[in-house]
């Protein structure tokens, strides 16, 4: 087990454009080089991401990548070969052999037998590369295009993970995901935190270090306290708050993560928060508070209550 520390800065130069330095070690004075950087692999998965149009086929798919990850040299030969007996099976169909032969006399016919190219109908392909680029996944039978958004998102980080997890060139992996809850209700988000949460290698693989920011209170009323970390802009400056470095009573802190529900956990994203006693004051206070006028809006004040 080790650390690498990474450092990565940010300054403005002219108009809009910002200037990027990246050190590493103990020093920030350290550059990473060309061959650190080709060693740390970071997968970001941006919010308004497009999962069906990742997962189609393509040569620098994820899913392309992954089959030749896992594929050995025995089992491309197979399937290069499987590839070659189709072809020539396929070849011998009256409608293939029929197409061929038309298309064949027609450009012999354009080009005289001098000119004329020799063509050939590739009908499969048995280049294992051209393979992998063609492989598509179809999800209870629908194909990428027609399943549910939300679900494609899953499927996709499947393929991510998976792919990361096993490339073995890797020294560093790290998967980061803004807003996962996009299109999923809070079932699936909750079955996907435990699993971000636990994602844990195989024998065969190797560590992944998982980063997800979130404005869901479904994901803040489920996460461990020790795994959250808050950013809060304050007088222009963003100020980080640790939840895990906080010094708690005997058995508060496990009452406090008891007490988190999807409501309570919106306090993790308001500017201020106001204590009421019990349910009759959660009620009124609202109303308290737009009866004094508008510019005294909980809600348009970002209170949470």
């Amino acid at each position: 087990m080790f650390e690498a520390h990474f450092y990565i800065s940010f300054t403005k130069i002219g108009t809009g454009r910002l200037k990027v330095v990246r050190g590493c070690g103990k020093s920030k004075d350290d550059g990473l080089t060309a061959d650190m950087l080709e060693n740390l692999r970071a997968v970001y998965l941006p919010p308004l991401r497009n999962a069906s149009q990742d997962l189609k086929p393509g040569r620098n798919s994820q899913l392309s990548h992954l089959i030749q990850l896992l594929a050995d040299k025995e089992s491309k030969d197979n399937i290069e070969q499987a590839l070659q007996n189709l072809d020539e099976a396929l070849k011998k169909e009256t409608a293939i052999a029929d197409t061929y032969s038309e298309i064949s006399e027609r450009h012999k016919t354009m080009l005289g037998e001098y000119l004329a190219q020799n063509l050939k109908l590739d009908i499969n392909g048995s280049d294992f590369k051209k393979f992998s680029a063609r492989l598509s996944l179809l999800a209870d039978t629908l194909e990428i295009y027609q399943n549910g958004l939300g679900f494609n998102n899953l499927i996709y980080m499947a393929v991510v993970l998976c792919e990361m997890a096993k490339d073995p060139n890797l020294i560093y992996r790290g998967l980061i995901i803004e807003e996962p809850e996009a299109h999923l209700h809070p079932q699936l988000q909750a079955v996907l935190l435990e699993c971000l949460e636990n994602v844990r290698p195989a024998s065969s693989e190797a560590e992944l270090q998982v980063f997800v920011t979130s404005h869901s209170p479904n994901f803040a009323s489920i996460a461990k306290l020790e795994t959250i970390t808050c950013l809060v802009e304050s007088e222009g400056k963003v100020k980080v708050i640790h939840p895990r470095n906080i010094t708690f009573d005997k058995n508060k802190k496990e009452k406090l993560e008891r007490y988190l529900d999807a409501t309570r956990a919106e306090l993790f994203f308001a500017r201020k928060i106001l204590f009421v006693e019990g349910t009759a004051e959660l009620l009124l206070m609202n109303i308290f508070a737009k009866k004094l006028g508008e510019k005294y809006d909980l809600k348009k004040n970002a209170v949470s209550l």
